[in-house]
């Protein structure tokens, strides 16, 4: 299983997962900015500056995941912020698409 921390920049989410591994000691993390990262040293940079606006970024993100969904029988954390639209398609909707489990939780104050 995916679980896919999508908030805004700055909340929480990498910290949150690593807590949240801490409780699942097998759980993997898999940091998509890592890949943004490799991407920015290697190619020219996308004219927003943001490298999820790199096509190749979201190719090998949502690439990677499937890899890892199907080999890893754990928990894969994913602390990511998608705010496009089309780029949340492109990787989760495609992902679940191939019948890959993504929980589509809500969490909020009260």
């Amino acid at each position: 299983m995916l679980v896919w921390i999508n908030g805004a920049f700055g909340v929480g989410k990498t910290s949150l997962v690593f807590e949240m591994q801490a409780l699942h000691s097998a759980a993997v993390i898999f940091d998509p900015e890592e890949i943004g990262f490799a991407l920015r040293r290697t190619l020219k940079p996308a004219p927003t500056g943001d490298f999820q606006d790199i096509p190749l970024w979201r190719e090998l993100v949502r690439t990677s995941l499937e890899h890892l969904a199907f080999e890893e029988t754990c928990p894969i954390f994913i602390p990511m912020t998608l705010v496009n639209p089309v780029y949340f398609h492109e990787i989760i909707g495609e992902l679940r698409a191939q019948g890959i489990v993504i929980p589509n939780w809500h969490l909020s104050k009260t």
